[in-house]
């Protein structure tokens, strides 16, 4: 069975495109508490995963998911 002819012609709800919004840098830092520089170094010091990048202006993005696991990941190291 076909995937894509199952949602032909199906509208995304407004969960499917707030869930696969991409944030930039900043909007993830601010949801982290953590300042835009500190996700820098965490991810040169390997501490975070580094990130896609954006294909035109070279920005990191993040997904939703990607942005749970980091806060994960801070959790587990402030214990």
């Amino acid at each position: 069975m076909n995937i894509d002819a199952e949602n032909k012609g199906r509208q995304p709800d407004r969960g499917d495109m707030v869930e696969n919004k991409l944030l930039t840098a900043q909007e993830v830092a601010e949801k982290l508490g953590i300042s835009k520089q500190t996700l820098f170094r965490y991810e040169k010091r390997g501490v975070f995963p580094k990130a896609r990048r954006n294909l035109i202006n070279r920005w990191r993005q993040y997904s939703a998911d990607e942005v749970r696991k980091l806060r994960e990941i801070i959790r587990g190291h402030l214990e």
